[in-house]
């Protein structure tokens, strides 16, 4: 994490720091980032940066925390007992993700770019450290739905959470493949990956996409 020192910038510097961090860890994998061509680009020294930060791995996972942190602000306030069901939950949790990727585009770039990472070593100790998280926000979720008794109880709570996480992962193939919305080229570029039309056809897509996996979860009761 930051040395007090980093904590002692003034905001419009931290700032500046963290976005072009975020921008060189969402273009390069954890290996080919460097830290000479930002600070070079911030018209700093590269020694200052390891006042700031213990090393290169310290400050990706300083980064990593921090967006996730902000996403959070977001996705933790949409709450299950306002929907009827799992799934319209889910839907308006995107909902909120849509905003958050066009309040904080460098941000939500980055979080979408690390599995870029996982192939580095050292990268990947953060990138998997995020990842283990959300699944298991989602084994929360679905254990939710399970003890309610919304949920199907005989399949294992984290063989369903890894399937909704593994199919949330890819749900910009989908995009890609059928509404030709190419995140990949928004990361790159640094533009917000949803415009309002765009985040229109993701949440028309998560519809399409993840229909098939009600039959998979949802318990089925008995009739009388």
């Amino acid at each position: 994490m930051p040395k007090e020192t980093f904590h002692r910038l003034k905001e419009e510097k931290k700032r500046a720091i963290r976005d072009a961090f975020l921008k060189e860890f969402s273009a390069n994998a954890f290996h080919d980032a460097s830290i000479s061509n930002v600070v070079k680009q911030l018209g700093i020294a590269k020694g200052s940066i390891y006042q700031y930060f213990e090393d290169k791995q310290d400050l990706f996972e300083y980064l990593i925390q921090e967006c996730s942190d902000l996403k959070d602000q977001y996705l933790l306030i949409v709450f299950r007992d306002d929907h009827p069901n799992f799934w319209r939950y889910f839907r308006a949790v995107y909902v909120k993700r849509v905003q958050f990727d066009l309040d904080h585009p460098v941000a939500s770039n980055f979080l979408y770019s690390l599995n870029i990472h996982l192939k580095s070593p050292v990268g990947a100790i953060g990138a998997k450290a995020y990842f283990a998280t959300q699944l298991k926000w989602m084994e929360g979720l679905i254990q939710w739905e399970v003890d309610n008794g919304f949920f199907r109880v005989d399949v294992k709570v984290r063989s369903l959470a890894f399937l909704l996480f593994t199919v949330n992962r890819s749900i910009g193939d989908y995009l890609q493949t059928f509404y030709n919305i190419d995140e990949k080229e928004k990361v790159q570029k640094g533009d917000p990956m949803y415009s309002k039309h765009k985040g229109t056809l993701l949440l028309r897509a998560l519809d399409e996409y993840f229909l098939p996996l009600k039959g998979a979860f949802d318990r089925v009761k008995a009739q009388k």
